[in-house]
């Protein structure tokens, strides 16, 4: 038995992760204004970085891409303003819409991946980290778990809500980001296969 299915005994580790739902939500509300335009043209450049947009120089360097288009002082430090004071705000909204389609553009079934490799755990807690609209969430209740899940997308988790309601199951769920999520300590794995642990194999 590998170390995750021996740490997944007692936990089941949903990570849906903003960063790795890249082939969703790529296009912004019609109509849009020009901070939500400000914001799209820094994502698009972001998707494009050999680190996918998550290293502490990122905004130095995007300083430097405005700058070598011609942009003036002022109009660079608004720009990072935007991105930096709306950013997340802008990024909430594209998440809510794709996540709460009328016709979603994304499989709402439970992940394959995670059917396969629970089927034979006995339930336990679980963690959803970037929950959306709660496909994942739902199906490990209906399972028996004690499922927790969180995402900033609030009309996302608000739709997985009403969906646990309709299956007659339970969730605990929070409109946090991972970075305001408070992850406790030993709290969804045992603490013989801690995250360090399991980060390091």
């Amino acid at each position: 038995m590998t170390l995750w299915s021996r740490a997944a005994i007692g936990l089941v580790f949903v990570i849906n992760l903003w960063s790795l739902r890249p082939g969703l939500a790529q296009t912004p509300a019609a109509g849009q204004g020009p901070e939500v335009q400000i914001y799209e043209k820094f994502r698009t450049w972001t998707t494009q970085q050999p680190s996918g947009g998550r290293d502490p120089g990122l905004l130095d360097r995007y300083r430097a891409v405005l700058a070598a288009e011609g942009l003036s002082a002022t109009q660079i430090e608004h720009h990072l303003r935007v991105i930096t004071e709306q950013g997340q705000r802008i990024e909430s909204e594209r998440w809510n819409r794709t996540l709460t389609a009328p016709t979603p553009m994304f499989n709402t079934q439970p992940k394959a991946f995670l059917v396969e490799m629970t089927k034979n755990l006995s339930p336990g807690k679980a963690l959803d980290v970037g929950m959306g609209q709660g496909r994942n969430a739902v199906y490990l209740a209906q399972q028996g778990w004690d499922v927790t899940g969180f995402d900033p997308a609030d009309q996302a988790v608000a739709a997985a809500q009403d969906q646990a309601r309709r299956q007659g199951v339970k969730l605990t769920t929070f409109v946090l980001r991972d970075d305001q999520f408070d992850f406790g300590t030993d709290s969804y794995w045992k603490e013989r296969y801690g995250w360090e642990e399991i980060q390091t194999r």
